[in-house]
């Protein structure tokens, strides 16, 4: 055993691994603390590993703020949330992390130091999430957000080294086949749907929205004499925000059949200003998507005789049907990716490809023919909720 004391730390060898030794401030004073340094070749490197810890330690302290000596304070603390503001993140992105932090990860690993948090401890989180039967897309989804986490604290020199290691902690998921609807399986669902939201459900079938998009169209997203319409926002807990990638940002050449039912629906709508939700409740207040879900778009599937399979038959069916429909129908995945507002399909195509307003409008055109090959029939509300 090698040992070098400093007046404000040391280093120690053994067995040909190298470790920092140093103390940091807490509530109840200074606590030792310590952490290995693997890519220590020698004393020399595991003394400037400590000097760099040692630093951030005392910058800390300088401002008055406390050590992250704790994965928890580290979360709290300013440095995460500055890397949070920083990367602009969306409210339901963030709102997915901290649910994640809270009920999975600082539980268990919260008050450990965040240098001394190992990939054996991580094995053992991901160990345990498996007993509880919880999902790989759902560990996948944790390890993702882990790995960012430590990767901001050694950006940070808060550690040497992240725990998490992919080989070890990241499953592999199998991407099934995703369901969809025949073109009379939606026409089925649209007749079990409620009059005064039947409108609704043809727009979702004929667009392919997000769910969030199609609840934040406004009438001022829409021109029904052009048949353009515009996606601008997203809905997510009430509250108006941006689409959710760049791409998904976009305008749609509405095809006959929907501006004609959006133009019955506008006229038994009593909120119809430019700033009033197509597709607002009784209040002109916009509809909640939970309540749609479960109220209404679960009712009628059952009615229409379709077996609902569990977390694959919401909305987002819908815009997997329209896919698939369109991609058969046209066959030109750029105009595929473009009417989805999919940000990619891969860097040749985004950069050397792009299809205009109107094929893409011939290709909506080509979906709801497909589906509703003559009108749709369908009876008009005096009152819209």
């Amino acid at each position: 055993m090698a040992r070098n004391r400093t007046q404000k730390g040391w280093v120690r060898c053994r067995d040909g691994k190298w470790t920092i030794h140093y103390r940091v401030r807490s509530g109840i004073g200074w606590v030792q603390r310590s952490a290995a340094a693997p890519s220590a070749k020698g004393r020399d490197d595991a003394e400037k590993i400590l000097c760099r810890r040692i630093k951030e330690v005392n910058n800390t302290s300088k401002l008055g703020g406390p050590t992250p000596e704790s994965l928890e304070a580290f979360i709290r603390g300013p440095l995460w949330q500055e890397y949070v503001e920083n990367r602009e993140m969306k409210q339901s992105t963030l709102y997915s992390i901290n649910s994640m932090l809270d009920r999975i990860v600082l539980p268990t690993l919260g008050e450990k130091p965040l240098a001394d948090i190992s990939s054996q401890d991580i094995t053992l989180l991901f160990r345990r999430l498996r007993a509880e039967g919880k999902s790989n897309k759902y560990v996948v989804n944790i390890y993702s957000m882990l790995k960012v986490v430590f990767e901001v604290a050694r950006q940070h020199d808060l550690i040497e080294k992240s725990p998490t290691r992919p080989k070890l902690h990241r499953p592999k998921v199998r991407k099934g086949k995703k369901p969809v609807l025949t073109p009379g399986q939606i026409r089925k669902v649209v007749e079990c749907f409620p009059l005064e939201l039947r409108a609704l459900c043809v727009c979702v079938a004929l667009t392919g929205l997000r769910l969030g998009e199609l609840l934040a169209l406004r009438w001022s997203d829409l021109d029904l004499e052009t048949g353009v319409l515009t996606v601008s926002n997203s809905l997510w807990r009430g509250r108006l925000g941006t689409p959710k990638t760049e791409a998904s940002g976009r305008s749609i050449q509405m095809p006959r059949q929907l501006i004609e039912r959006l133009s019955e629906h506008q006229a038994g709508s009593k909120w119809t200003g430019p700033d009033d939700f197509v597709f607002a409740r009784d209040d002109g207040s916009p509809q909640d998507p939970d309540h749609l879900r479960n109220q209404i778009l679960y009712p009628a599937m059952n009615a229409a005789g379709i077996t609902r399979m569990p977390r694959s038959h919401g909305f987002h069916i819908f815009r997997h049907s329209f896919g698939s429909i369109l991609h058969r129908e046209i066959g030109d995945p750029k105009v595929t990716q473009e009417a989805l507002g999919h940000s990619r399909i891969s860097t040749t195509m985004d950069t050397y490809v792009h299809a205009d307003i109107e094929t893409i409008g011939e290709g909506f055109e080509a979906v709801a023919d497909t589906i509703w090959p003559g009108p749709i029939e369908v009876e008009g509300s005096d009152r819209i909720q």
